[in-house]
């Protein structure tokens, strides 16, 4: 049914409504009770009517807003895959983090928010980082610094650093000492970036492993 005649069925039955309105004061005693009961199903299915009017424009919306949706994921897309990002993980953290918020009549890009400072105390620096790669290999050192490297060099340190991720400047894995920032030395010319926070530390050991294929569970636990 079309939406103008379920609007001409509501316009007809309030009419009714009104006409029973206007006479309930004279109906007798003993079937006021029947033409209030029939009153408020009337009401009822004006507002049953209503619904499915609403129902049919959003459904006409849907329709209506295929088309520009499907322009629009184009255009992203085609973004995301022209931009040269500084560095190769970029556009990885920068599809998981993006997100749309309305303005009026604008749509605002913006980036997450990170935790706040007590969200991020409660849930990070008071656990350690566990993780299980490939449902069988189990890291969980005292240290989540420790864990980290450990599932680094599980999941291979010459694979990761041709992967070339950089953070705060620094590669993930370099072959020097860095003056500024934290590493964790492993031999001669092999250093890891340390100086990342637990929730980062998630972050890469996730997202390193998604580039491999391979399976992990990465947690923070007491």
């Amino acid at each position: 049914m079309k939406i103008k005649e379920l609007e001409k069925q509501i316009e007809e039955i309030l009419s009714e409504i009104e006409t029973d309105n206007k006479e309930l004061d004279n109906v007798p005693p003993r079937f006021r009770k029947v033409v209030e009961d029939e009153l408020k199903s009337k009401q009822d299915k004006v507002s049953e009517l209503h619904s499915r009017i609403d129902d049919l424009i959003q459904i006409g919306i849907v329709d209506r807003l295929q088309e520009p949706l499907n322009s629009f994921q184009e255009m992203v897309n085609s973004f995301i895959n022209d931009y040269s990002f500084e560095y190769p993980q970029d556009k990885e953290m920068f599809i998981n983090q993006i997100y749309f918020e309305e303005n009026d009549d604008e749509l605002l890009v913006n980036i997450k928010p990170k935790e706040n400072a007590t969200n991020h105390t409660n849930i990070y620096n008071k656990t350690l980082l566990k993780v299980i790669i490939d449902n069988n290999k189990i890291i969980h050192k005292p240290k989540s610094t420790d864990t980290f490297i450990e599932a680094i060099k599980e999941l291979s340190l010459e694979k990761i650093k041709k992967l070339n991720l950089v953070f705060l400047g620094v590669p993930l894995i370099a072959d020097f000492k860095h003056e500024r920032y934290q590493q964790k030395q492993l031999s001669e010319k092999t250093f890891i970036l340390t100086q990342i926070s637990k929730e980062k530390k998630k972050e890469i050991l996730e997202f390193i492993a998604k580039k491999f294929n391979q399976r992990i569970e990465v947690e923070f636990v007491k």
